[in-house]
Order: structure tokens, then C-alpha cells, then sequence
């Protein structure tokens, strides 16, 4: 949501920001979903309808961006500028893609990307333990290799 952010804040006159892009050191979506091995077994349909229904809209969204841009207008809190909410949706939709750019693969994790994600955050002191990502991450949700 930084880069949203930092639009919103440029469409309102902020200047003079050096933007330091995280993805050409560290190119890995934070947009995940997290639930813990309980829940997921509580509520595993809800949960799988939830993901089905997210990945509908960012579908939708990716194909009728001027659409959304003009339903935020009724529908959003902070929606009321068409131009600036087509300018988010771009982000947001950019960001949404897999790094392949493989619309076939929305939703679908790069365990192997993942993987070296949570190995920088233990090295860098974010998280105490080392993680094993393929025994948390149920495969139905991870890209092919």
C-alpha cells in the first residue's frame, strides 16, 4: 500500500521524496494471507471461498480498471477522484500480478521466492526462528514448478 500512498500524496502536492523501490533489492509480495493450522482446518471453506471470491475481484479489476475507477467513486470513502482512482488501481493491479506477469497464476505462491523472503527476515532479525515454509504453506496454493 506504500506505493498508493505515496500516489495519493504526490496528487496532493508532496515533493522532494527519494523512493528507494523495495523490488530491485527484495522483489517479494507482502500480500499474503496468513491464517494458523486451526483456523484453516475451522474454517477451511470459508477460507477457500473467501481466496476464490478475492482472486474473482482482482480479476475483474485487472480487466476493467476504468470500470473500478468509477465505481470507487460511489462506493469508496476515499474515492471521489476518478483519474486519481484509476492511477491506484493501476498500482494495486500491478502489484497483484505474479512475477511471471502469468494471469493463470494469481493466487499462487512461488514457494522457492517465498522461501528466500523468509530466510532475509530471520537474517535481518524480524523473525527469531528459521522458518520451513513448505511445511506451513498447504500446496494447493503453490505454483508448479
Amino acid at each position: 500500500a506504500t506505493d498508493t500512498g505515496l500516489a495519493t500524496g504526490k496528487g496532493k502536492g508532496l515533493a522532494g521524496v527519494d523512493v528507494m523501490q523495495v523490488k530491485d533489492y527484495f522483489n517479494y509480495s507482502s500480500d499474503v494471507f496468513v491464517v494458523t493450522e486451526a483456523t484453516y482446518a475451522q474454517k477451511k471453506d470459508q477460507l477457500l471461498a473467501f481466496l476464490a471470491g478475492y482472486k474473482d475481484s482482482v480479476q475483474w479489476m485487472l480487466a476493467n480498471p476504468e470500470e473500478a475507477a468509477q465505481r470507487a467513486v460511489k462506493h469508496a470513502i476515499d474515492g471521489k477522484d476518478q483519474a486519481h482512482n484509476l492511477n491506484i488501481i493501476e498500482l494495486r493491479n500491478a502489484s497483484s500480478l505474479p512475477l511471471s506477469g502469468d494471469v493463470s497464476e494469481l493466487g499462487l505462491l512461488d514457494l522457492d521466492n517465498l522461501q528466500r523472503a523468509a530466510d532475509m527476515y530471520y537474517e535481518l532479525g524480524l523473525i527469531s526462528q528459521k522458518l520451513d515454509l513448505s511445511q506451513a504453506v498447504n500446496q494447493n496454493h503453490v505454483l508448479a514448478k
